[in-house]
């Protein structure tokens, strides 16, 4: 059956005639006294989209159809079907061959917009024979109408064809993060009062006060010659027109400079996957404490930095060499230990050789030199130099070894799309994640950690609407869940095809950087950070790292109790131990509150007070050796009716 045959849907099925009028006046009959031919009327699902004609001239128009278009192509996973010269209700709209050919013109244009093609278009001709009238008989048309049905498919390619580099910009409060930021994703130098990261402001106090207080991702695009793809001239492009049109992505995340704000970003760094971290300085007022803070954790998590002297202008040629010098005496510090080389393009006339030399000290497994520039952001100095080094970075993180691994998404965000239900952000840490894909979450809040069982009903990479996206990127997961599941949906769960064991306790080989009056013993109960695991845990047991050797190399990954006793034995009493600035031992470790998804060789890092400390899971332990279990947050009953699954009884 044709899709333009009467009274056919999408499917083929033959459906009865509409019989709302059309909205531009009465329904209109054939000579015969019947009814003109219809379709059946527009829905707003599905990837149908009907339109009366295509002839308007105002862009902010042309924009709201174009999103729309958009919007049919998500609903049909990449393939819609516009049909021109229909009603809404499903009436002719009885076009002229000029007014089809215009409207053609104009829906090729917007499909051009969003990268998308056209892969057929059936046009149909009204002949005189088929003059309509009104219920008066009065002849209204002696010419030849048309309407068309045009195919169109997105050829975008999902997440596999660029290069995705996720750099944070870390510094103190008054450093200049968010200016820089917004200078390299809008082209537009500050106006030295605040315009530029104007921005790159989510809340409305952080516009106010200058102050960024979340942490919060903004995209740079870089098309195949070099340039910027977030605007064309003075307009500013859509966060899926900059992804469309570009072959390497920069995601730079905003973080928080402030003291009261150092938990936030903290997690930000260690939950956004970075491939480097830039940390700006402010020449005039020098190095603070917040700065010693922010190198030492990008040191801590082996994290590639880049050093950035703001505000060059005004400030004076004294104040700038103190600012380097006290830079250096910092990064020899016992927690970062690094060299600083200062790079001037403008002093050598060497751009070539500074670009090498910086790309050089970034690109190492372990940097031991930082790569450091002055700029200015209201005068323009060495801005075109940093975005050329930010533009052939490298990928530092191979995630595209683990495309063929089971499915791992973490996740960071939810939210409440209306009409739309729970969608959530995170990271495909393994597999590829794919559309009305069935899946299980969690573990939810309750003694056992269950599962609960979902599916992925569709999928956005940088807003832009995909069918399926490959370990190694972050993306908006729109799930299949009832209100009561919903509820139990938090940061820090997993989505995998297959039910994990949800995890209680275990063992990580921990370096204390940093500590003053403090000593780490059994029972002190620090902040962990696991990717985006954020919750406190009770140290249980201290282990000299010689001592517990042996049970780390054990080929089997999980012990039996009577070895954890042995072990626990040979070396002396565990809970006698305890640690100082410099030491590593084997910390078994035990959620406070809830169990969590956690597997070997995660990175852990935690900072209390004047503690820091960083490592490594080296084994899971058995979670029925908890030895305070957790409340649950509903009954047996409720979890049955939910589609939990027990782990226990896997």
């Amino acid at each position: 059956m044709s899709a333009f045959e009467p009274n056919a849907s999408v499917d083929g099925k033959v459906k009865a005639i509409n019989e709302m009028p059309p909205p531009h006046g009465p329904p209109r009959t054939l000579r015969s006294g019947k009814r003109s031919k219809s379709f059946e009327a527009e829905k707003d699902e599905g990837n149908v989209e009907y339109k009366r004609a295509l002839l308007s001239d105002d862009f902010e128009r042309i924009d709201r159809l174009t999103t729309q278009l958009s919007y049919r192509l998500a609903e049909g996973n990449g393939a819609a079907q516009y049909r021109l010269g229909i009603e809404d209700d499903g009436c002719f709209s009885f076009l002229t061959l000029e007014e089809m050919e215009k409207s053609l013109l104009q829906l090729e244009l917007m499909v051009e917009s969003i990268s998308a093609v056209i892969t057929n278009v059936e046009k149909v001709a009204y002949h005189k024979e088929e003059d309509v009238q009104s219920e008066d008989s009065k002849k209204l048309f002696e010419e030849e109408y048309y309407h068309a049905c045009v195919s169109i498919e997105s050829h975008y390619d999902d997440s596999t064809s660029r290069t995705d580099i996720r750099m944070a910009v870390a510094g103190n409060v008054d450093a200049g993060k968010s200016t820089c930021i917004g200078v390299l994703k809008t082209g537009t130098l500050d106006n030295g009062r605040g315009s530029a990261r104007t921005a790159t402001m989510v809340h409305a106090h952080e516009i106010s006060t200058g102050r960024t207080s979340t942490t919060s991702s903004h995209v740079v695009g870089f098309k195949p010659d070099g340039t910027i793809s977030n605007y064309d001239g003075v307009r500013a492009n859509s966060l899926d027109q900059v992804t469309k049109n570009s072959v390497r992505l920069l995601s730079l995340i905003d973080l928080a400079g402030h003291e009261k704000y150092l938990r936030s970003m903290i997690y930000g760094v260690s939950s956004s996957l970075l491939d480097y971290c830039l940390v700006l300085v402010n020449s005039r007022s020098g190095v603070t404490h917040m700065t010693h803070h922010h190198l030492c954790i990008a040191s801590m998590l082996r994290i590639p930095i880049m050093l950035v002297f703001s505000k060059i202008d005004g400030c004076p040629d004294h104040r700038f060499n103190q600012t380097v010098e006290e830079t250096k005496e910092l990064l020899k510090s016992q927690d970062i230990r690094k060299k600083m080389t200062l790079l001037n393009p403008q002093i050598s006339g060497n751009k070539e050789a500074a670009l090498k030399t910086a790309l050089g000290f970034l690109n190492t497994e372990r940097q031991v030199v930082i790569p450091a520039i002055s700029c200015s952001f209201v005068e323009g100095t060495n801005v075109d130099f940093l975005r050329r080094i930010l533009r052939f970075l490298p990928k530092r993180r191979r995630h595209s070894s683990k495309k063929d691994l089971p499915l791992e998404f973490i996740i960071e965000r939810l939210y409440n799309v209306p009409g739309v239900g729970p969608v959530v952000l995170g990271f495909v840490n393994g597999g590829t994640v794919n559309a009305n894909r069935q899946c299980v979450f969690g573990p939810i809040q309750n003694d056992g950690g269950d599962f609960i069982k979902t599916t992925v009903k569709t999928i956005h990479y940088n807003t832009l609407p995909v069918k399926s996206v490959i370990a190694g990127n972050f993306a908006c997961l729109a799930l299949k869940l009832s209100k009561e599941q919903a509820k139990h949906v938090r940061r820090g769960q997993v989505l995998m095809e297959t039910q994990p064991k949800a995890v209680r306790r275990f063992k990580a080989r921990i370096n204390i950087i940093y500590s003053m009056h403090t000593s780490i013993r059994p029972g002190y109960t620090p902040y962990l950070h696991i990717l985006m695991v954020r919750q406190s845990a009770v140290v249980e047991k201290c282990e000299p790292v010689e001592a517990a050797m042996p049970t780390i190399t054990d080929a089997s990954p999980t012990p039996t109790p009577a070895s954890q006793d042995t072990a626990g034995a040979g070396a002396g009493n565990p809970k006698a131990a305890s640690l100082r600035p410099g030491d590593m031992s084997l910390i078994t470790f035990r959620f406070a509150y809830r169990p969590e998804f956690v597997r070997t060789g995660m990175r852990i890092m935690f900072r209390d007070g004047k503690v820091k400390g960083i490592g490594v899971i080296t084994e899971i332990l058995p979670m029925e050796d908890s030895a305070e279990p957790i409340s649950p947050t509903g009954t047996e009953e409720q979890f049955a009716q939910m589609g939990v699954h027990d782990s226990k009884s896997k």
